[in-house]
């Protein structure tokens, strides 16, 4: 009998903890998801040289803009143990792509401590055939329009300058929008920097 009950209590003890053990799993598994979203939203920060690197995974993208997937995403075999963590690093190194209509665009968010001119640089790609699209950065009141160039293919990788901004302090929007597409997509974007150049020199966006 006393063998009996506490089998009975076991299974009680069992079916309360269980679920109070799936609700706490939960949580944790909702807070990192929400911590990650709240990352996400903070301003992108200059890093120690004083550049901002507005990489596309931090991009607020409009309209049909997507990142589109890495190979790893797109493999169906072969996972392995080590696939988990590949995956998450390669997710953060997608790209912008199939940027085909000229109402869709890109901008991320991003906080300057101080003051300064600023060198715009894209990292992007192109094949012939897109090559010649027309698109603007702006920052505020600030624009800078960009011709995309041939880079050889939409995975070859150049970084183009596209001129200076005078920036103040504070809390800033950068956004890419499209003027004109030539063939299938504006372009592939990888990233977006903002490099601290000497203020007072000529070719500054006011």
């Amino acid at each position: 009998m006393k063998q009996s009950t506490q089998l009975v209590l076991s299974a009680v003890k069992f079916a309360v903890e269980l679920p109070l053990a799936a609700c706490v799993l939960f949580g944790i598994i909702f807070g990192l998801a929400r911590l990650a979203e709240y990352r996400q939203n903070l301003p992108v920060r200059p890093s120690r040289d004083g550049a901002v690197t507005l990489d596309a995974p931090r991009a607020a993208l409009n309209g049909q803009l997507r990142l589109f997937p890495t190979d790893l995403e797109n493999r169906t075999e072969d996972y392995g143990n080590e696939y988990g963590r590949e995956l998450v690093r390669e997710r953060e190194n997608r790209k912008i792509g199939e940027w085909n209509r000229v109402d869709d665009f890109a901008q991320w968010q991003f906080r300057l401590d101080s003051p300064g001119v600023y060198e715009v640089d894209l990292e992007l790609a192109a094949p012939d055939d897109e090559a010649g699209g027309k698109f603007a950065v702006t920052v505020g009141t600030h624009a800078l329009s960009g011709t995309v160039p041939s880079t050889g293919g939409g995975e070859s990788w150049k970084t183009v300058p596209l001129g200076r901004m005078e920036l103040v302090a504070g809390t800033h929007v950068l956004a890419i929008k499209p003027e004109s597409i030539r063939g299938h997509s504006l372009m592939n974007l990888a990233r977006v920097t903002l490099r601290p150049v000497e203020a007072g020199e000529e070719g500054v966006a006011k």
